[in-house]
């Protein structure tokens, strides 16, 4: 959840914590859905439509499950670097 936070913060939502939280956990569970590619879809649903519905910025939404979204992939690229070198 943490990681998420830091991407809320990092796309510009000013939001307190306290309010994003449970914004944040549904976009989490969200990815769980099996209809995605890469957890790319259901999340950024999921925020809009939350940030929509709580009052807040809908497009701020979107811009904080795409922000997530390319931390995640970012994380992963050593890992994937490490795999390619190896073969």
């Amino acid at each position: 959840m943490r990681d998420a936070a830091v991407a809320a913060r990092a796309a510009g939502a000013t939001a307190p914590l306290l309010s994003l939280a449970p914004l944040l956990v549904l976009a989490l569970l969200a990815m769980s859905v099996p209809f995605n590619i890469g957890g790319w879809g259901p999340r950024e649903g999921a925020l809009v439509w939350a940030f929509g519905s709580t009052g807040l910025n809908a497009s701020q939404g979107l811009t904080v499950a795409v922000t997530y979204g390319l931390c995640a992939a970012a994380a992963s690229l050593p890992g994937a670097c490490l795999l390619i070198t190896r073969r």
